[in-house]
């Protein structure tokens, strides 16, 4: 058998590197993350992690090629370049256009395993939707603009990457600047 798992959360270098790790076992703990829980935080603010969200092990190598993005249509090749049997999960992120606001800088956007024999190849197909380009601010609102598609092993594993134009909203005046804490977490 070969192991084809994936962390769902990230493991930091020192635990102390949390954000909210000085109010851990407080009784009353001020929550300080907002929307950058996990992954999330350690991205946007570009601490090194000892394993990063989304990384796995295996026994065989995959060759992700030939990107294709029509719409929110987007389409990969994936091949089993090892020597046995496997399973990838591949990661589908968006990171969004607009810095220095309060928003992630990428977002996990969908995943999906697949299983290939040795030398295997197949077409990967995913449907991104209006949701993904989108924030909740008094109602769910898509933000326009230029976003990158990463398709990845790992949140810091990229294969490929290619953009999509999407048209909506400007970014409203709540999500523009930073909170003061997470300039200095």
């Amino acid at each position: 058998e070969n192991p084809s798992g994936k962390l769902t959360q990230t493991w930091p270098m020192n635990i102390s590197d949390y954000p909210s790790f000085d109010v851990w076992g407080e009784v009353t703990a001020e929550y300080r993350e907002g929307i950058y829980v996990g992954y999330r935080y350690f991205d946007k603010a570009g601490i090194s992690v000892r394993r990063p969200f989304g990384f796995g092990l295996s026994y065989t190598s995959f060759l992700y090629s030939d990107l294709k993005i029509d719409g929110f249509d987007v389409s990969f090749t994936i091949r089993n370049v090892g020597d046995r049997k496997g399973a990838e999960v591949v990661q589908v992120y968006i990171q969004n256009p607009h810095e220095g606001v309060y928003r992630c800088k990428r977002e996990l956007r969908d995943f999906v395993r697949i299983e290939l024999d040795k030398g295997e190849e197949k077409r990967v197909s995913i449907t991104l939707n209006e949701r993904d380009f989108s924030i909740y601010d008094k109602g769910w609102r898509k933000i326009g603009g230029r976003y990158l598609v990463e398709i990845a092993s790992s949140l810091t594993d990229i294969r490929l990457s290619g953009e999509i134009h999407t048209d909506g909203e400007a970014l409203p005046d709540s999500v523009i600047g930073v909170p003061s804490w997470y300039k200095n977490p």
